[in-house]
């Protein structure tokens, strides 16, 4: 039952950790290794950042928002019926996981209406 309840806090919390770092600043250097790594976030610097800040602004408030929505199911389905905890669980990890691919395609959208195919600003 613990390891439910701790599995649905780890998504909100990885989130809005990222989130954090990435809105501040993107990682110095386009690489293949660590960051929103997408082919249009790496044609150049500008859409590298550009990226960055808005998946780190998106992330974040999903972090805080799923957080407290998992807190909130966590603590109902306790005091209601410790029974249906891992369906609560299971539901919230797969809403994270949704709104992780959600993200990547609200961030996509950003970049397309804001650089042309060759990274410039329109």
């Amino acid at each position: 039952m613990w390891m439910m309840i701790a599995s649905s806090f780890i998504v909100p919390v990885l989130m809005f950790v990222c989130g954090c770092m990435f809105k501040r600043r993107a990682p110095k250097k386009i690489n293949c290794i660590f960051g929103y790594r997408t082919s249009t976030s790496m044609i150049n610097k500008e859409t590298w950042e550009y990226a960055h800040a808005c998946f780190g602004k998106i992330w974040y408030m999903c972090g805080v928002v799923f957080f407290f929505i998992s807190m909130g199911a966590m603590i109902f389905s306790y005091i209601i019926n410790k029974e249906i905890i891992e369906i609560i669980s299971i539901t919230l990890i797969v809403v994270h996981c949704i709104a992780i691919f959600v993200s990547i395609f609200a961030v996509e959208q950003k970049l397309k209406l804001n650089f042309d195919k060759e990274g410039k600003r329109i």
